[in-house]
């Protein structure tokens, strides 16, 4: 396999080195999914639990403005493509110890995410990466191996309201990257390794 998406009410239907189709049988609707590593859902009608066997990377908007509520993804997994899971009902996501990159927007307007834990492997969190993820609350704490953070990558998070933690080796943390964030409490340090820091 070079990759699918299963379920209890998904089936694979065909596969190839291309190509293959799914039909979920609770609807019929057709999901199909374009290059080896790449899943596309071009429909996602239920409310169900979705595990993915994906090499590599999760492509750009593979699932976004769908209604996926959970996830499990596999070891393997390296990128966390834009706009992935944009506007979805996740609730919670663990990433993959191979994880080094989630990209643009990759999480973004899941109001329900509650939360996340990294890949020991991630570097990069990208732009927008979880904005308006206004179920998170409490502290968050980003691991030693992150150097990026991106513009407004947590903005708007308003349900954040313990400390905040930065890994030793950032360097960068993009603009407006916690604006809006105003739950923050107590001592924020900045590491030695950081550079720059957006407006």
């Amino acid at each position: 396999n070079n990759g699918y998406l299963r379920s209890s009410k998904v089936e694979v239907e065909n596969l190839d080195n291309q190509i293959f189709t799914m039909k979920n049988e609770i609807n019929n609707s057709i999901i199909q999914s374009f290059d080896n590593n790449v899943v596309k859902l071009n429909t996602i009608d239920a409310k169900e639990e979705y595990v993915i066997d994906i090499p590599i990377e999760i492509k750009k908007d593979a699932f976004k403005d769908g209604e996926v509520t959970n996830i499990q993804l596999p070891d393997g997994l390296k990128i966390i493509g834009e706009s992935a899971f944009e506007d979805n009902a996740l609730t919670s996501v663990t990433l993959p110890r191979t994880v080094t990159t989630i990209e643009k927007a990759a999480f973004k307007d899941n109001e329900g995410l509650t939360e996340v834990n990294t890949s020991v492997k991630l570097t990069t969190i990208g732009d927008e990466a979880f904005r308006r993820c206004t179920g998170f609350n409490g502290s968050l704490t980003l691991g030693n191996n992150i150097t990026t953070i991106g513009a407004a990558a947590f903005k708007e998070c308003s349900g954040l309201n313990g400390s905040l933690t930065l890994g030793n080796n950032i360097t960068t943390i993009g603009e407006s990257a916690f604006d809006k964030c105003s739950g923050f409490t107590g001592k924020l340090i900045i590491p030695d390794k950081v550079t720059s820091i957006g407006d």
